[in-house]
């Protein structure tokens, strides 16, 4: 499968998006007092620093790559 400079833009999107979505719910379950104390204020770090940030720089990489036509 050949990717596009398109079909990467759309896939960064994509990864921007779950995230978006992850990280809502992770705030819909603090801010709403289902999940609080040190459990969850770990969590929270632990989700922004292993996981969030991999994902927002994944997309950056990915905005990033340009393809070439191949002749």
């Amino acid at each position: 499968m050949l990717m596009s400079n398109w079909a990467m833009s759309g896939a960064a999107g994509q990864v921007r998006s779950i995230d978006g979505t992850l990280q809502g719910l992770l705030s819909d379950l603090v801010s709403s007092g289902v999940w609080s104390g040190a459990d969850a204020e770990r969590f929270e770090q632990d989700w922004h620093d292993q996981v969030h940030t991999p994902l927002v720089n994944a997309a950056n990489k990915m905005d990033a790559i340009s393809f070439e036509p191949l002749a």
